[in-house]
């Protein structure tokens, strides 16, 4: 799926390329800096203090710890990328230029409607 999805991207006319682009990197930039807060504010909960060095912690807690940092950033990414296509597109729902299904596509599996494709 993701693999379409990109190719669905890189096959977009500029036009919608340029929208698209945007959506996303404000998208990975807020979901990134949301999956830091909170990674940041769940480093208590596994017993890790900031001040003190990994290789005081067991191998278990470091990899555990790693684990759910990449786990939180992939969840955080794709939650605040959906949302911002959301509310980006939503407005083009509101005036006819796109259909549910196609709305769906976009903000959920990142696959653009073909006409906005190059052919």
């Amino acid at each position: 799926m993701l693999i379409k999805a990109i190719k669905s991207q890189l096959n977009l006319k500029p036009y919608f390329y340029e929208k698209s682009a945007k959506v996303g990197t404000t998208g990975c930039i807020l979901g990134g800096v949301i999956a830091y807060l909170l990674f940041v504010k769940a480093l208590p909960v596994f017993g890790v203090n900031l001040e003190t060095p990994l290789w005081e912690y067991s191998d278990q807690v470091v990899y555990s710890v790693f684990g759910f940092g990449i786990l939180l950033l992939i969840c955080c990414i794709y939650l605040i990328c959906s949302l911002c296509a959301a509310v980006y597109f939503f407005s083009m729902v509101k005036s006819g230029n796109l259909d549910s299904e196609e709305y769906f596509n976009i903000v959920f599996k990142s696959q653009y409607p073909t006409h906005w494709q190059r052919m």
